[in-house]
């Protein structure tokens, strides 16, 4: 190849280097896992009014789109239900949030395998995996979601008050200790103040 031809090509790659930078960069600081409370809240009442949906988890909010913002989050099913009507039903859910509040809507569905045996074990098992990371600690809400890749173990987190200001490390030594195990687990854990 021509030396000016490798400067192109080198100028191309420079380029799309600088801008995916530019572009993450945008994307963390218009990303919120948190976002709006007072909107998460409406949105998670409005969603568990179904009764097809069990719960919800990782509501992201995003002003990326021009115009509009991008809400996504992903809606938990029973794992034995009839697929097309619960997708049916993640559909309808979408259209009347994005119409509502003007935005896009993305949900991701999970199945939530229920009232099984191995649920009821691996429920115990995370119970002992949370206190040896501080013995205060309770789970509620557990789930689990099973994947060809992975299972994800979804529970809330109660830790008391004066735990408030550690919340990120308990968090990160959970996820940790149960990455550690065998059989691909995956923590999904939302930490709160016991009350």
């Amino acid at each position: 190849m021509s030396k000016v031809v490798n400067s192109v090509i080198l100028a191309v790659i420079k380029k799309i280097i600088s801008g995916s930078i530019s572009l993450y960069n945008k994307i963390t600081s218009n990303t919120s896992k948190n976002g709006d409370s007072e909107l998460i809240a409406k949105i998670a009442r409005y969603v568990m009014s179904f009764d097809e949906v069990i719960g919800i988890h990782d509501i992201y909010i995003s002003s990326m789109c021009v115009g509009k913002p991008v809400i996504t989050f992903h809606a938990e099913v029973n794992a034995n239900g009839d697929f097309v009507k619960l997708h049916d039903t993640i559909d309808n859910i979408e259209k009347k949030l994005s119409e509502v509040l003007s935005c896009h809507v993305v949900i991701h569905m999970d199945p939530i395998s229920l009232n099984d045996e191995a649920s009821f074990r691996m429920k115990r098992f995370t119970t002992l995996v949370t206190k040896s990371v501080n013995e205060s600690l309770n789970i509620k809400n557990f789930r689990m979601v099973y994947g060809p890749t992975h299972i994800n173990l979804i529970f809330d987190v109660e830790a008391p008050k004066e735990l408030s200001g550690s919340f990120n490390t308990i968090k990160s030594d959970i996820e940790k200790k149960i990455k550690s195990l065998p059989g691909n687990l995956s923590a999904v854990i939302d930490i709160e103040t016991a009350e």
